[in-house]
């Protein structure tokens, strides 16, 4: 049971959705973070 509920949530298009926005938000943080500390 526990695998066919990974699979549907790794199926679902959704999750990968919400997966790239939280790459994209982390590079956005580590780009502001290292102009911060190098400016």
């Amino acid at each position: 049971m526990q695998q066919e509920l990974v699979d549907k949530i790794k199926n679902n298009p959704k999750y990968h959705e919400l997966v790239s926005k939280r790459s994209r938000f982390a590079w956005i943080l580590s780009i502001i973070m290292l102009v911060i500390y190098y400016a």
